[in-house]
C-alpha cells in the first residue's frame, strides 16, 4: 500500500498559482486543496475528493494527480488502485516537468501492485474516459 501521511501532503500539486475563477476546474481544484490540507475550512477528505473529482472530470491534470493519492490511500474514498492508476495516466498524458514526471512514476508504482486483470480494467477506463464540459 502506498501510504502518504498528512506531513507529506504539501508535495501534492498545488496548481502553480493559477488564477482561480468561480465554477471552473481551477477553482474546484483549489477548494479540493483547501479541504485536503485543512486550510481555513477544516480537514475533510470526502469534500476534497468531491472537489478534486469535479475538476478532474473536466480534465484538470492537477486534480487528477491529487485524486491518485486519495484513491491509492483510501482517503475520503475506498482504496482503489485501478482508479488511482486511471487518474495518474490521465494526468501524465497532459502534464510536463515535475508534475508529469511524478505522475509517470506514480502510475508505474501503482501498476506494479496491480494484477493483470486490474491493469486491463484500468487501461480500459483510461481509453473510455472523456472530459465533462465545464458548466
Amino acid at each position: 500500500m502506498d501510504e502518504v501521511s498528512r506531513q507529506t501532503r504539501p508535495r501534492r500539486c498545488d496548481g502553480g498559482g493559477r488564477r482561480r475563477t468561480r465554477d471552473t476546474p481551477p477553482s474546484q481544484f483549489n477548494l479540493g486543496v483547501l479541504y485536503d490540507n485543512g486550510q481555513g475550512i477544516g480537514l475533510d477528505d470526502v469534500a476534497a475528493v468531491r472537489w478534486y473529482r469535479l475538476a478532474a472530470d473536466q480534465g484538470d491534470a492537477d486534480a487528477q494527480y491529487n485524486l491518485r493519492l486519495m484513491y491509492s490511500n483510501g482517503e475520503g474514498v475506498a482504496q482503489d488502485e485501478v482508479t488511482a492508476y486511471m487518474w495518474l495516466t490521465l494526468a501524465a498524458a497532459q502534464s510536463s516537468g515535475e508534475v508529469g514526471a511524478a505522475a509517470v512514476q506514480g502510475r508505474d508504482d501503482v501498476a506494479g501492485r496491480m494484477t493483470a486483470d486490474q491493469f486491463a480494467l484500468a487501461e480500459r477506463r483510461v481509453r473510455d474516459w472523456t472530459p465533462t464540459p465545464e458548466p
